[in-house]
């Protein structure tokens, strides 16, 4: 009985220690055969609640919910660096550009008019720069980020190879241990998904993904990230120096991975797309037209330039050998138009042309349906992330009923086995008292 009164001491010291399950007591009558000395007698066993289906269950839920968690907020990052109102960044920045070429439009030799189209232009490529720094940005932290997960799984996986050490050395029973080697497993699993097996001996085996081998009895594999080029996209290497990014498919690494290697990589590819499009399409049409007639014609300069494809969006700038009477207006047709060009471009964000459309679209529509994409994940993701956050909690509210410790529980088991352990005090006290009359009426020589 005072083995089984430890035990439920034990279970309520520990009812609030991350990772400990409950130790349940159970109890056997000996057998009772005074001819073949059997004195009979009650047997008391101790054995963990510790469900391993349940415990798996906790961390594949876990992986799943930081994953959606270490994303949140890098998608929340890049809905923001996409303007959503007509009035400000690109779109806004669109719209000002069409008004003054439709200023221009109507007065053409207008110094003023041909001023403002140039500082329209510069507003709109610092309109782009600054959207594609809010991107790079997001990828700068979500780097820093996942740099940072990794060492935090190469030192849970130390930790894990240190305990796995002290079951070999002969603490596989020990409570303590065992709750220290559970709250490190799930700690790592919110970190990267894991899967997880035990030797004869106790000590576990931790393999990233069911492949990569993070922890192998004392010895634990260190990961690292590499930037392999120059596209920002993230590298996960294993101690062996083998590309296993794929493997990380959950946790906190692997939502980074996912947002750096795909999100940021195709909003941004949009991002440039439009940006040296429109940039094409305006040079083009200006180069086309004329600045002055006559003779000799003089043909219009290009306005924007940018340094490649893949970075138009961030190097998108107006021209610094450009000045505001070197801008085209005139369509040297036929027919000839004085003011053809900017005309042209006044409604080149609600074009009538099919050559100033992008992939269909025109600019401002072709924006808004990256914004409106950007939007949706975010507001996917919080979604996903409600329902993860209720399948994590009904996890280790199952585990919980399983293996954990149950104060009200406890407190009636405690109060039985003190009841038991003065009834059996009594008995003995009986007995004692018996076995004294016994030997009192034994007549004394």
């Amino acid at each position: 009985i005072q083995q089984a009164l430890n035990a439920v001491q034990n279970n309520i010291v520990n009812a609030s220690t991350p990772g400990y399950a409950a130790e349940r007591v159970s109890f056997s009558a000996q057998a009772f055969d005074l001819r073949q000395g059997l004195t009979g007698g009650v047997d008391v066993s101790l054995s963990s609640t510790r469900d391993q289906y349940l415990e798996q269950s906790v961390r594949s839920e876990s992986s799943a919910l930081g994953s959606l968690q270490q994303q949140d907020p890098l998608l929340a990052s890049l809905q923001s660096a996409f303007s959503a109102s007509g009035d400000s960044g690109v779109p806004g920045a669109l719209s000002s550009f069409a008004s003054s070429f439709s200023a221009l439009s109507t007065s053409p030799d207008d110094a003023s008019a041909r001023a403002n189209v140039l500082q329209a232009a510069s507003t709109l490529a610092q309109a782009f720069n600054q959207t594609a720094g809010q991107i790079s940005d997001v990828a700068s932290g979500a780097t820093q980020q996942a740099n940072s997960t990794v060492t935090q799984i190469n030192s849970l996986a130390s930790r894990i190879a240190a305990i796995n050490a002290q079951i070999q050395s002969g603490a596989q029973n020990d409570d303590g241990v065992q709750a220290g080697l559970n709250n490190s497993l799930e700690s790592l699993s919110t970190l990267v998904n894991i899967s997880v097996s035990y030797a004869s001996d106790g000590s576990a085996s931790v393999l990233l993904d069911g492949q990569t081998p993070l922890v192998i009895g004392q010895t634990s594999k260190m990961l690292r990230v590499s930037q392999p080029d120059s596209t920002g996209s993230l590298q996960l290497l294993g101690q062996d120096n083998t590309d296993v990014t794929a493997q990380a498919s959950q946790g906190q690494l692997g939502g980074l991975l996912q947002i750096q290697n795909q999100t940021i990589p195709q909003y941004l590819g949009e991002l440039n797309n439009l940006a040296s499009s429109f940039a094409d399409r305006v040079n083009t049409i200006l180069t086309a037209g004329q600045v002055s007639a006559g003779p000799p014609p003089v043909q219009g300069s290009p306005l924007f330039t940018y340094a490649s494809h893949t970075t138009a969006a961030a190097t998108l700038a107006v021209s610094s050998t450009i000045t505001p009477d070197q801008i085209a207006t005139i369509d040297p047709g036929p027919p000839a138009s004085g003011n053809g060009v900017a005309t042209e471009l006044a409604n080149i964000t609600n074009p009538a042309n099919s050559a100033d459309l992008i992939d269909g679209e025109s600019y401002t529509s072709f924006y808004g349906q990256l914004a409106g994409q950007a939007g949706a994940a975010s507001s996917q993701n919080s979604t996903n992330l409600t329902t993860q956050q209720d399948l994590t909690t009904q996890a280790q509210n199952q585990r919980s009923q399983a293996s954990g410790v149950s104060l009200n529980d406890q407190a009636a088991q405690l109060l039985t086995l003190q009841q038991a352990y003065q009834a059996t005090a009594r008995i003995i006290t009986v007995l004692q008292a018996i076995s004294q009359t016994a030997v009192d009426i034994i007549p004394q020589s």
